[in-house]
């Protein structure tokens, strides 16, 4: 009988060690045997194991400034797009362990291990946390309106989950890095719930199309995937190209109070050549300047977000935009469209509506921001980066971008280079700006300025009242796509209303034959049925006295329904445009007076 047990506990501890020992040498000669020998199937197809995943080293650092270790970045909850390919770049690798990591006790011996590249982030983590309250705080999260003092929550307790709006999309992006600072996304319940597949209750509205359950689709971070309808954010790109398309004096003078007031028939009247009679060749050549610009500015389809296609190895391409294309990518502007002059003048004193020829009614729905025209927060901000270098006297810029460098497989860093070329000169730029500068004091978005500046008291937002070297400066431009339940300028339906109105278009659809005139109409009003009612900003701001401009700021927000008037958010523009109104709210965060953060 053995008469010691700590010996006994001392050799089944070393014998334990031992077995642990063989076996971490067994598990690394086979690693390093299957690494160089196996993969049979692999080694026919390549020679070298330099990719091979190794678990025995340390992934790279993820982050900012100087030294990503030292300043680590989290990448925005949800965008698993994004999260993916940025962790396959630093993952450890056999053939690429361009750093070394070290742990122990700072004053003590410290182990290294190989550790893998590192990436530069352009996200501004305070800029990110701001975006993201306020995304919440107006989907009616109480918690983050507690947290959020530049939020305005008045007449939330009126709608549906106490929520101003059923979704919320904000990208905010360096105006003279065109670095991604923050993409925040947020959902009130009603909308989780509808897309969660769960039916109606008394306390969300009864919607007249179906619930889907598309929680990967619909619930994660939107901010960089979403796409709606751009409605008027489309005269940011058509006035950026009429600038250049030879403007007669008096046109020219006309367009800043076109954009200040969202005037879009008279925009319209514009492009069309209304001052040269609706001469055919010249409207011809506006429309096609609006094309080539939309192409200019990335509005044809896909965007590389994270490196531009500047960094090889780290790359997600969301889609940016599409105007006055198809969705197959044909032009609309082909030779084959007629251009009528006696159309053009009669489908102008109509305002636009009713027009004839297929063709010509298409383009027309692209000028009104509906049609084949789409548009994702991306875009936007592609747009208004483009207008910000020019105006910032700048004859490059880099693309959109998420990552500002990365590490190659020896250390050395890639950096993004600036590598593209404003999409208008310095002048048209000023002209286009002349315009979006009074939209939040004098046009579409004022009534939604003075709601966001009242939630701190004082503001230095450009419609508050206060000391002109206090304000800021915004040129921006709100939009707001085409909702089935507004007609015309004053009616709006109620929810029972647009329910039944939308019933009875699919029914009439039914017994209609199919691809004849009427039955192309009643199909075009029940798809409207399906479009959600959204509304966009888009703005860039500067500090006063500063001579560039600084941030562009993109917010698209789903409206929601008040549950004691039954009716949309805003009908009919009656009341603030609420995206615009978010993201002045968090401009108004951003940039706080200096009393507010004593």
């Amino acid at each position: 009988m053995d008469t010691h047990p700590e010996s006994s506990s001392l050799r089944t501890f070393a014998v334990v060690a031992v077995t642990i020992a063989a076996a971490m040498i067994a598990l690394l000669l086979w690693w390093n045997a299957a690494a160089v020998n196996s993969f049979p199937i692999q080694d026919r197809f390549r020679s070298d194991t330099h990719n091979q995943p190794d678990p025995f080293r340390v992934p790279g650092c993820i982050g900012g400034g100087a030294d990503p270790c030292a300043q680590r970045v989290l990448l925005p909850a949800h965008a698993g797009f994004l999260l993916a390919p940025i962790h396959r770049y630093v993952a450890p690798a056999r053939g690429h362990a361009p750093n070394e990591a070290r742990t122990g006790p700072g004053t003590g011996p410290q182990l290294g291990f190989p550790q893998g590249r590192h990436v530069r982030l352009a996200i501004d983590t305070d800029v990110q946390r701001r975006a993201q309250l306020t995304a919440d705080c107006y989907t009616g999260q109480e918690d983050a309106c507690r947290q959020c003092n530049w939020c305005n929550t008045a007449g939330a307790q009126d709608m549906y989950g106490g929520a101003r709006a059923e979704r919320v999309e904000v990208l905010v992006a360096n105006a003279a890095s065109s670095g991604l600072l923050a993409t925040a996304s947020a959902h009130s319940a009603c909308f989780a719930a509808r897309h969660g597949g769960v039916s109606a209750t008394n306390t969300c509205p009864a919607l007249p199309f179906a619930n889907t359950r598309r929680p990967n689709a619909d619930l994660g971070n939107q901010a960089l995937a979403t796409s709606a309808r751009p409605g008027s954010i489309t005269k940011i790109p058509i006035s950026m190209a009429l600038t250049g398309a030879g403007l007669s004096e008096r046109e020219r003078a006309e367009l800043p109070d076109i954009l200040t007031h969202s005037l879009t028939e008279p925009m319209i009247d514009l492009v069309m050549c209304r001052a040269q009679d609706f001469d055919p060749d010249c409207a011809m050549r506006r429309l096609r300047a609006v094309a080539d610009m939309a192409q200019a500015i990335g509005w044809v389809d896909q965007m590389d977000v994270i490196g531009g296609t500047q960094l090889p190895g780290l790359s997600a391409t969301r889609f940016a935009g599409r105007l006055m294309r198809r969705p197959g990518g044909s032009l609309l502007t082909a030779p084959a469209v007629r251009m009528d002059r006696a159309e053009m003048r009669a489908c102008s004193r109509n305002a636009w509506r009713n027009c004839r020829g297929a063709q010509f009614v298409d383009l027309v729905a692209e000028l009104f921001g509906t049609g084949d025209a789409l548009l994702s927060p991306v875009g936007a901000a592609s747009a208004l980066l483009h207008l910000a270098s020019a105006a910032n006297g700048r004859t490059e810029q880099a693309p959109l971008h998420l990552v500002t460098a990365a590490q190659q497989d020896d250390g050395r860093w890639r950096r993004l280079a600036s590598n593209v070329k404003p999409a208008v000169t310095l002048s048209e730029a000023k002209l286009v700006i002349a315009g979006l500068e009074r939209v939040a004091t004098h046009g579409t978005a004022a009534s939604a300025c003075r709601n966001a500046a009242k939630a701190t008291g004082r503001s230095r937002l450009p419609c508050a009242p206060g000391k002109a070297q206090d304000q800021l400066q915004l040129a921006m431009k709100s939009g707001t796509p085409v909702m089935s339940a507004e007609s015309g300028r004053n009616l709006s339906l109620t929810l029972s209303q647009w329910r039944a109105q939308c019933e009875r278009f699919r029914s009439a659809l039914l017994t209609t034959p199919r691809n004849s005139p009427r039955w192309h109409v009643l199909a075009n009003n029940a798809g409207k049925c399906n479009m959600p009612a959204v509304k966009w900003v888009a703005l860039m701001l500067r500090e006063p006295g500063s001579p560039t401009w600084d941030k562009v700021v993109i917010v698209v927000a789903e409206r929601n329904w008040n549950r004691r008037t039954q009716l949309i958010d805003t009908p009919n523009d009656r009341g603030p445009n609420v995206a615009a109104e978010i993201g002045m709210a968090l401009v108004n965060g951003m940039y706080p007076l200096a009393e507010q953060l004593r």
